[in-house]
């Protein structure tokens, strides 16, 4: 089995019912309106991804969250210029 395929989203929290799945933030909701980043993982026996939500500043202190460009982050270059600065 080969490892899944991960893919990176940033997208503006549509409702703030999402938490961050970061360890020690897990309980706190991401508000309403807040840039959020997503990872996207479609393992090979699933045909929908899994979808995982992070504050900014929790999705870069995981290790394994870090897209090599911005090219990578699907939804980049709809982002507001400050926000699009942020995570270059």
């Amino acid at each position: 089995m080969s490892d899944p395929q991960f893919t990176y989203k940033a997208e503006y929290a549509k409702s703030g019912r999402s938490s961050c799945k970061r360890e020690s933030c897990k309980k706190k909701a991401i508000a309403k309106g807040e840039l959020r980043l997503v990872t996207m993982v479609r393992p090979k026996e699933q045909s929908y991804p899994i979808e995982s939500s992070y504050h900014v500043d929790c999705f870069f202190m995981i290790e394994d969250n870090q897209p090599n460009r911005w090219v990578e982050i699907e939804h980049f270059e709809s982002l507001r210029y400050a926000d699009q600065e942020l995570l270059e």
